[in-house]
């Protein structure tokens, strides 16, 4: 059932995106997907950064 619920999400994110490449063009909806996908991830806390400095500077070598 989760894999079905993934994937559903997953087909309308698809569809979602293709249709905004359609209206904004390629040039200006993939940056914005791009931007969009990275600051949800971090804004989800995905476990990599265990400090400010680390947040700061958007690496996890430090």
């Amino acid at each position: 059932m989760v894999g079905f619920v993934s994937g559903l999400f997953w087909a309308i994110g698809t569809a979602g995106q293709f249709v905004a490449f359609k209206k904004l063009g390629v040039s200006v909806g993939n940056p914005v997907s791009t931007a969009s996908q990275i600051a949800l991830n971090a804004l989800m806390a995905a476990s990599v950064w265990e400090n400010g400095r680390m947040e700061r500077c958007g690496s996890s070598d430090y």
